[in-house]
């Protein structure tokens, strides 16, 4: 099915995009089209020994590849209905049908094509509303999954919005900057979830999301953060702190994004520094006073 000869449009087309042409049920090409096909119907134009593959069927197959769901970004060609035309004007031509007949065959071939395309955009207006309904969800876009995963944990705890939103947003910009280390740091946030303290002080922080100005409050969430910062020392996850935040300039801004989310951090920071601890997004075991006045003598 060539043209004086020649490629046929969508071989034209694909070219012309810097696509290589090719067909559908070979190496996986992009090209459904079939010689001879009718818009819903066995054609006797097809080759023989091809399959019967009217248009309906070839946006089947091409639906088929995507689960459902058409490409957005995608350039689409369908042409349908001239060889639907053809075989009822030759049969009418040779007295095989009545001219009423003919009327209402391609007026079905017709019909059959728009209910295609209707089909087509139900699908697509599906699909866009699941990603619509992704986006709404602000995380799965985002992040990889392995952060996906750790919020619905921390979700599966109780812990409000109020209290995720902040830590999805900061896990955003970690990923960004240290993508491949989010495995192992996720693998770490998981099981420290297994931790009966880490989730209660997921339950303080909840409570200091509506009551932040509670000075009783804010001090026993900074004396159970000194107590897991003490326990995270031993444990030796503190060191591995080296392995992963190497970008101090990073460090800082994660810092001062923290400082801006709410004015509770700050009175945090200040609570854990008078426990013996320093910093927020990298937290070490700060230097008691006299060592630094003796240190900036020397």
């Amino acid at each position: 099915f060539t043209t004086n000869p020649g490629p046929v449009f969508s071989e034209s087309i694909s070219t012309f995009y810097g696509v290589t042409p090719g067909p559908s049920n070979a190496s996986n090409g992009n090209i459904f089209a079939q010689g001879g096909a009718r818009v819903a119907t066995a054609s006797p134009l097809t080759p023989p020994g091809a399959a019967q593959r009217p248009v309906s069927t070839q946006i089947d197959e091409y639906l088929a590849r995507g689960n459902g769901a058409a490409d957005p970004n995608a350039l689409y060609s369908v042409w349908a209905g001239a060889n639907d035309i053809f075989v009822n004007l030759g049969a009418f031509q040779a007295g095989a049908i009545t001219q009423a007949q003919l009327q209402t065959n391609v007026l079905a071939a017709a019909t059959a094509e728009i209910d295609q395309q209707l089909r087509a955009h139900i699908r697509a207006l599906k699909e866009h509303r699941r990603r619509i309904a992704q986006l709404g969800s602000g995380d799965s876009l985002a992040l990889p999954k392995e952060v996906v995963e750790y919020l619905g944990r921390l979700r599966a705890t109780g812990t409000p919005e109020a209290v995720i939103e902040p830590e999805r947003d900061a896990w955003i910009l970690m990923a960004a900057r240290w993508p491949e280390a989010i495995p192992a740091l996720m693998a770490e946030k998981m099981a420290q979830l297994e931790n009966p303290k880490v989730v209660r002080l997921y339950q303080l922080i909840s409570r200091i999301a509506g009551n932040w100005e509670d000075e009783e409050l804010l001090r026993e969430t900074a004396d159970l953060m000194s107590e897991l910062l003490e326990q995270a020392a031993a444990d030796g996850e503190l060191d591995r702190q080296d392995e992963h935040m190497t970008d101090a300039a990073f460090i800082g801004l994660m810092d001062s994004f923290a400082d801006a989310s709410h004015p509770v951090v700050a009175r945090l920071r200040e609570l854990i520094a008078e426990r013996g601890w320093t910093g927020w997004t990298r937290i070490e075991r700060r230097e008691p006073e006299a060592s630094r006045r003796a240190s900036t003598r020397g």
